[in-house]
């Protein structure tokens, strides 16, 4: 940390640890879920009580409190995060405010999701605690002390690890993990480009050709995570040999994956890999208080709307052709100049029922998981990439697929696609066209680096 000068926090963070007593009054259990992670944090050395000397010897412009809060998720009661609000703010500063974020050094989850879909074996696995794995230099360490009670003679405890909240922890944790693996690329060259290309975030997701290609990158990779102090574990694949092999998988269930690392892993909507099929599935299953609205029993606000449309997350476009339609009714119920909370007018509400009323099917959809079926990639004779772009009235996009001649066999598979709806202002179809091309142009850019020049450097060493 530079030379900084902070204000005093203790105000400030003893009024918020008494809103949080309050809240722990009314919940015991919740109480006593909140002290037992503060011991686990005191045994696994992610925190220490302050000793005396670093109560007496700290510098009061260099101590900075952390208001410790607690983050409930509704589908998961028995999970309690705790998270240390380092955006909390006395007189314009705050411990985020003096650090600095560093570079974005997340891989695209795009560019993950198009290699995850590149090889018939698929495996992946997730971090433990990223963050915490990170120690804190000593002189760092007063500027995130927290209290964990009100009382008149109070505790006060020390991080000595990274928090989740802190605006450097993102990037760092990237740096960390991508400078281990350089460090090891000379020993497992193809593992350590697999950490660096194909993480997002602490999840890492991959896909190879054999099952022994499988068992040893997955190895490689966790010998290499071992030695940064990172544990990668939660394995999972299409292949029980290889869960086998990891002797700590799980087989079997669904995977989700997540845009949103602050939230569950688990979402009402979102991309779903269903090991067993091999394919991506979507849910739509809504929630309860949008339940009245899916039925047909009373008609959506906007605001409304607008939630359960923005609600599919869909990174690869895979449900374009349905999403569409309810970002084209979102136009319209803005065009119309209803309000937020108004419920929506006779015409959004004929387009209203139609889109709805597709959402089972939404459920039923499978999209295969790897574009060339199960096929190793030694046995692609050819392969072309084939972008689409169109526009109508009100709404222009693009697709790209894969097509493959395996074994003599021809094979088409939907790689990814974008839509999106027309502008305000009404634009000729001509013009519509020409704006599609650009979103097409932009995908063909896109799959092309990322999958079809991997697979052709495959066709070229056969």
């Amino acid at each position: 940390m530079d030379d900084v000068s902070f204000p005093d926090s203790y105000p400030m963070v003893l009024k918020r640890l008494k809103q949080l007593e309050r809240k722990l009054e009314r919940s015991p259990e919740l109480y006593r879920n909140v002290r037992k992670q503060i011991e686990e944090y005191q045994t696994k050395e992610y925190a220490h009580e302050a000793t005396e000397e670093e109560l007496r010897t700290a510098d009061p412009k260099k101590v900075w409190y952390l208001p410790l809060n607690v983050v409930l998720n509704p589908k998961k009661p028995d999970k309690v995060r705790l998270i240390w609000d380092a955006a909390a703010m006395v007189q314009g500063i705050s411990l985020n405010s003096m650090l600095l974020k560093g570079p974005d050094l997340l891989v695209p989850l795009v560019s993950v999701l198009l290699n995850f879909r590149e090889r018939r074996i698929a495996f992946g696995g997730d971090f433990r605690e990223m963050y915490h794995q990170m120690k804190m230099i000593a002189k760092d360490k007063s500027a995130q002390w927290f209290r964990n009670n009100s009382a008149k003679e109070p505790k006060v405890y020390v991080m000595n690890v990274a928090t989740f909240g802190s605006t450097s922890s993102p990037a760092s944790a990237q740096y960390v993990k991508n400078r281990n693996a350089e460090e090891h690329a000379g020993q497992f060259p193809e593992a350590a480009m697999a950490i660096i290309k194909r993480h997002y975030v602490d999840d890492y997701f991959d896909s190879v050709d054999t099952i022994e290609e499988a068992v040893e990158r997955a190895k490689q990779v966790r010998f290499i995570h071992k030695r940064a102090g990172f544990d990668i574990r939660n394995w999972v694949s299409n292949s029980l040999e290889v869960l086998t092999a990891l002797w700590d998988a799980k087989p079997g269930g669904a995977v989700v994956f997540n845009h949103d690392k602050q939230k569950s892993n688990e979402r009402v909507l979102g991309v779903i890999w269903e090991q067993e099929n091999v394919a991506f599935a979507f849910s739509a299953t809504p929630r309860p208080e949008m339940q009245v609205y899916l039925c047909g029993e009373k008609r959506p606000t906007k605001r409304n709307v607008l939630s359960c449309v923005m609600g599919f997350f869909d990174p690869l476009g895979l449900l374009s052709p349905f999403t569409i339609h309810g970002k084209m009714l979102v136009q319209h119920l803005w065009r119309s100049g209803c309000e937020w909370d108004h419920q929506i007018d006779e015409h959004g509400w004929n387009q209203w029922q139609p889109w709805i009323g597709l959402l089972p099917k939404v459920e039923e959809l499978r999209i295969p998981r790897c574009c060339l079926g199960d096929a190793e990639s030694s046995s692609v004779e050819s392969l072309e990439l084939h972008i689409f772009t169109d526009a109508r009235k009100h709404a222009y996009g693009c697709v790209a697929y894969l097509r493959s001649v395996v074994n003599g066999e021809l094979n088409c598979n939907l790689v990814m696609s974008r839509a999106k709806v027309a502008p305000l202002k009404r634009q000729s179809i001509s013009r519509l066209e020409l704006m599609a091309a650009v979103p097409g142009a932009r995908l063909s850019r896109t799959t092309t680096i990322i999958i079809l020049i991997t697979l052709l450097e495959v066709l070229k060493l056969n």
